[in-house]
């Protein structure tokens, strides 16, 4: 089911994306480009029956694709992008195994707003970002049965845009912060006999440092 559930989402995203690369309009700046990089992230604290469990500070890894279509200082963002975000419940006293990886499908679709001019110019982000998971391998079965197979967040950014001379490509060194708007298990679920309990939700917040290449 959660195989299923998530081909038909990962064509949707694709859709999405190519809908915006091909629709765009003739006097528009189109760059399409790669990123990657690595991600920190900390799920919030919960409690486990009369104790409070402290979750490990995590690091993953991302790797995808985007197109920046240009209007000016003002752009359209939309990426897809393979997201590793590491073993987020590493710390989970309560489960058998907390060091598996959680790796989701991100598409996150950001408007741009650049500064200046010339060879180097400071840029925002900000938008919406929908996660699909694809894998939680390992993860105790009782656990994944609680886990939302998709998350929506959003995102704010600052990078740099940097043309490179001679090479006719250009660099995009950025930061990006992405917060969660929906949570990714259950607020109360149960797990051998402890309950466990989220009262503000776990929403997956993370920082990503990554670099793009646009051509």
């Amino acid at each position: 089911m959660l195989s299923h559930s998530n081909g038909s989402l990962k064509a949707s995203a694709l859709l999405v994306f190519s809908l915006f690369l091909f629709s765009s309009p003739a006097s528009a700046q189109v760059r399409l480009g790669i990123l990657g990089g690595g991600n920190f992230a900390a799920l919030n604290d919960i409690s486990a029956g009369d104790a409070l469990v402290n979750f490990d500070n995590t690091t993953g890894y991302h790797i995808g694709a985007f197109v920046d279509i240009g209007f000016g200082a003002l752009g359209v963002r939309p990426a897809v992008y393979y997201l590793d975000a590491g073993p987020l419940f590493q710390g989970a006293g309560f489960l058998e195994k907390d060091d598996f990886n959680m790796v989701y499908v991100s598409v996150p679709v950001d408007l741009r707003f650049s500064l200046g001019a010339g060879p180097v110019k400071p840029y925002f982000l900000a938008g919406p970002e929908v996660r699909i998971l694809t894998s939680a391998q390992d993860a105790p079965p009782e656990l994944e049965d609680q886990l939302s197979n998709l998350v929506v967040n959003a995102g704010l950014g600052l990078g740099l845009e940097v043309n490179v001379p001679g090479f006719g490509i250009t660099l995009y060194p950025q930061i990006r912060y992405s917060f969660g708007l929906s949570d990714l298990v259950d607020r109360t679920y149960e797990i051998n006999d402890v309950t466990i309990s989220t009262d503000g939700g776990q929403r997956p917040n993370m920082w990503l440092l990554s670099l793009g290449i646009g051509f």
